[in-house]
């Protein structure tokens, strides 16, 4: 089984256990919030894999000024943007990134 496919397994996994572990309310409000995203066609806009990101200034979790051209000069670069609420999830899938890179 390939990194990929364990990533996979693990994200279906998680997903599938999602409604168990969050509220009904904020489970809603999530997936509302997901179809209007999908539905003003922001996917089709989003930057894929191999794409050229810009040189910008992004904050770090501490808020201190990091600039994404320092990071590439250092190797793989993996940009998360927070969107509050979901921490369980972003730790689970800041946790299987760092797996990938190991």
């Amino acid at each position: 089984m390939t990194s990929q496919e364990t990533l996979a397994i693990q994200l279906s996994n998680y997903k599938a256990g999602y409604k168990n572990r969050v509220p009904i309310a904020q489970s809603e409000m999530m997936e509302n919030a997901m179809n209007n995203l999908k539905a003003s066609g922001i996917e089709r806009q989003a930057k894929k894999q191999g794409d050229v990101a810009p040189n910008i200034i992004l904050l770090d979790a501490i808020g201190n000024p990091v600039s994404l051209l320092t990071l590439w000069e250092r190797g793989p670069l993996v940009v998360i943007f927070y969107r509050g609420g979901l921490v369980s999830l972003l730790q689970f899938a800041a946790s299987c990134v760092a797996k990938a890179f190991e």
